[in-house]
């Protein structure tokens, strides 16, 4: 039985690249069932929207006074959600044709995990390539345990835009956006994770663009220790990994901590998933769980 998929794309006054970005989803050789735009109050015209509707083929959910970036997630994840899987995307990336396809046939080969992500091809302010986001080969890593996604955290990340959740596996903790600050988005994917591991596939499946306009990000040290003590929490069950990960922690700290660490691999890691931070999207959705 064919799973259904949903994206839903924030945006906010970038309307030359959302319609990049829209045309790189109505594009895909696998169609996405629902295409949905949360715009936090951009004042486009009536016209410009019409436009980017694309006959009715993607919805519009128009703020009319600018929301904060939690609240502006808030109301794109928390809406009516009927489909098997959503990603969650930024209006000023793009989607590679196959992507979809791509992720349809990693669902296929891995049925039980609970995300899927993929590399990036890393694009500038006009579109022109600059190479691949994660330096790895195009093969997959599944991670099944949690102590194999701790490990490779404590190394690396998840391109955040490019991940396509199992919907039925949230749960969220209320505080995570408090105690993790812009590192939210790396607690989130690894509590979903809890419920039946990562796909990640090693080929660039969109396009993440760096360019003048993106949110800043503000890191406080609290939370990139908080950081790694959720790494180590994750390794906890596997004492080669945990003492891995406390061997990482120590050589980052001196230099500056995790931004220096993680941050500085990916020349903007933080900016790829923490601009649009969980809020209270979080508070209904229950308590961290270990897992089975």
């Amino acid at each position: 039985m064919r799973k259904s998929f949903s994206i839903k794309v924030a945006s906010y006054k970038r309307p030359e690249y959302l319609k990049e970005c829209l045309e790189s989803i109505l594009g895909q050789q696998t169609q996405f069932d629902s295409i949905e735009v949360f715009d936090n109050a951009s004042g486009y015209h009536q016209s410009l929207i019409q436009e980017l509707s694309f006959s009715g083929r993607v919805s519009f959910h128009i703020n009319k006074v600018r929301a904060s970036p939690n609240d502006l997630f808030h109301k794109m994840a928390t809406s009516v959600n009927s489909h098997d899987y959503v990603c969650f995307f930024h209006d000023d990336d793009r989607l590679h044709p196959e992507f979809l396809k791509e992720v349809t046939c990693s669902i296929e080969q891995h049925p039980n995990c609970a995300l899927y992500a993929s590399n990036a091809t890393v694009i500038d302010s006009v579109g022109i390539a600059k190479g691949k986001l994660l330096p790895i080969n195009d093969q997959p890593l599944v991670m099944e345990k949690r102590h194999e996604l701790g490990r490779y955290l404590a190394d690396s990340f998840l391109p955040c835009p490019g991940i396509v959740y199992k919907t039925a596996d949230f749960l969220i903790p209320a505080e995570l956006t408090q105690t993790y600050g812009n590192y939210w988005d790396v607690v989130f994917y690894g509590e979903v994770a809890k419920s039946g591991g990562v796909f990640l596939d090693g080929r660039a499946l969109f396009d993440y663009r760096r360019h003048d306009g993106q949110l800043s990000n503000h890191t406080k040290w609290i939370h990139e220790d908080m950081a790694w003590q959720y790494f180590e929490s994750l390794c906890s069950s596997d004492m080669e990994s945990l003492e891995a990960v406390k061997k990482k922690r120590r050589q980052e700290l001196p230099k500056g901590g995790l931004t220096h660490g993680l941050k500085t691999r990916s020349d903007s890691f933080l900016s790829i998933g923490g601009a649009f931070a969980f809020g209270q999207f979080t508070s209904a959705l229950g308590t961290i769980r270990p897992y089975s």
